[in-house]
């Protein structure tokens, strides 16, 4: 098997999966039943030091344990779609 043609098979499964993807919210769209909220996560990166660590910690926990977007605008969790990325701090 030649790298070309592992290639194109990476592409057709890569292409699927995002027709597969696009397809559900599509269908959740025809619904008008989609909200589309955004989301960053963070977690400490290693090698923290132990206070400024235990600092960060609580921040997140924090953050994490508030009310939530979603929560504020009252917008049924089974009909939403979050968007985000992960952020080493």
């Amino acid at each position: 098997m030649t790298s070309r043609s592992i290639f194109a098979e990476k592409k057709i499964v890569s292409e699927e999966r995002y027709d597969n993807e696009l397809a559900k919210v599509e269908n959740a769209y025809a619904h008008k039943v989609l909200y589309i909220m955004g989301k960053e996560q963070m977690k400490i990166k290693e090698g923290t030091n132990y206070a400024k660590g235990a600092l960060l910690w609580i921040f997140l926990w924090i953050r994490d344990n508030t009310r939530t977007k979603i929560a504020n605008l009252r917008v049924p969790t089974d009909k939403v779609i979050e968007v985000g990325f992960l952020k080493d701090i």
